[in-house]
């Protein structure tokens, strides 16, 4: 039997435990044009709950010595709780962390599309999984690089689809069967194509989406638990 192990909670488990649905349960769509995200079979750690992007994360931000940036004043959308953790054991200056629907009163109410904070207020800004969710990604996008300082990192893992040189957004395609049909979830407002690299740089980032197998070549997916398809989004403001 294959071992598995957690690099955030540092324990070995036997198995990942799956989203509520997997690829299996995808549209034929989704599926042709290469929908990238989470893995949804090795999505959740059973001991720590932790997901795969948080892991996945975690090795991006070893290899690249990103930890350190963690010491400043960060904004984190969306929180994910075992990236949090794991971020405060860092000892952040300030750590805001926001949602616009928050279900923990640690998280502050926040729309991404308009950020009380003033100009160049943070170090770091996470949102990850949140553009697909917002009504107007530039203005997220826009507000983003506002409030990072220059040279200020932007951490943004979001689904997209390898084989769209476009982003798909349709207004006529916004019935909850349709947005789970073309964007992969009834809450999804669209489906990123790859030109989603251009759409940060256009808002004022320098960076690139970087593939798991030039930065982390050596590394079993299965054994740590995450997609070995998703690039790490790598973007500082300019």
């Amino acid at each position: 039997m294959q071992q598995r192990h957690c690099v955030l909670c540092q324990r070995d488990v036997t198995n990942w435990l799956p989203f509520h649905f997997t690829e299996d349960d995808l549209s034929s769509f989704l599926l042709r044009v290469g929908v990238t995200g989470s893995n949804l079979r090795r999505f959740y750690c059973p001991l720590c709950r932790s997901i795969d992007r948080e892991r996945h994360l975690k090795l991006f931000f070893d290899r690249l010595q990103i930890w350190d940036c963690f010491k400043g004043a960060l904004l984190h959308m969306a929180p994910e709780p075992a990236l949090a953790a794991a971020i405060l054991q860092h000892g952040p200056s300030r750590y805001i962390r926001g949602d616009l629907q928050p279900q923990d009163p640690a998280v502050k109410k926040i729309d991404i599309e308009a950020i009380p904070y003033p100009d160049e207020a943070f170090d770091v800004v996470i949102c990850n999984h949140v553009l697909e969710h917002v009504n107007h990604p530039a203005i997220a996008l826009a507000e983003v690089g506002r409030v990072l300082k220059k040279g200020g990192r932007f951490i943004c893992q979001t689904p997209f689809a390898r084989r769209l040189s476009k982003t798909l957004e349709d207004p006529l395609l916004q019935s909850e069967d349709d947005r789970i049909f073309f964007y992969a979830q009834h809450n999804h407002l669209r489906l990123f194509g790859i030109d989603m690299e251009q759409l940060i740089r256009q808002a004022g980032f320098v960076g690139s989406l970087r593939a798991h197998d030039e930065l982390l070549p050596e590394i079993d997916p299965e054994n740590l638990g995450v997609n070995e398809f998703e690039p790490f989004f790598d973007f500082v403001r300019d």
